[in-house]
């Protein structure tokens, strides 16, 4: 089978576009298996918009991270419409399960792509948690 994307469903609804995602910070704590992704977001490009402000503040948080990777989104040839997916069937999910010879990579494991304005980020892990805080600083958290 040849891999698709699905969109993630999020606290605001399916997120697209390429200006959807103004990455300010990205922090990895390989201790932990975390990776935290912070910046600015376009509410218009939310299927549910969380404010009436253009830009809102996120967090995106991902656990149990085993890989991830970075790319310039210039030197892709990648296009996908939603800016936040799983990637079924994943290429490169099966090439890690292959030389994983601890076993650590689950069923549960996903592969996920977050398209930035910039940049391009590939990451295997069990989970994510996207927080949104709006203008009246009302916090939109995934349950």
């Amino acid at each position: 089978m040849d891999e698709h994307f699905a969109p993630c469903t999020t606290v605001v609804g399916f997120i697209h576009g390429r200006d959807a995602f103004f990455l300010d910070d990205v922090h990895h704590e390989p201790k932990h298996l975390h990776l935290t992704f912070r910046g600015e977001l376009t509410s218009s490009l939310c299927s549910i918009s969380p404010s009436t402000d253009d830009f809102v503040p996120y967090q995106l948080s991902f656990f149990e991270v085993l890989a991830f990777k970075m790319e310039e989104i210039d030197f892709s040839s990648r296009r996908n419409r939603s800016s936040f997916a799983e990637i079924k069937q994943s290429q490169w999910r099966k090439q890690l399960q292959m030389s994983d010879a601890t076993k650590r990579l689950s069923a549960m494991h996903k592969h996920f792509s977050l398209v930035t304005y910039d940049h391009i980020f590939d990451i295997i892990a069990k989970s994510y948690d996207l927080i949104i805080t709006n203008i009246d600083n009302y916090k939109y958290e995934q349950e």
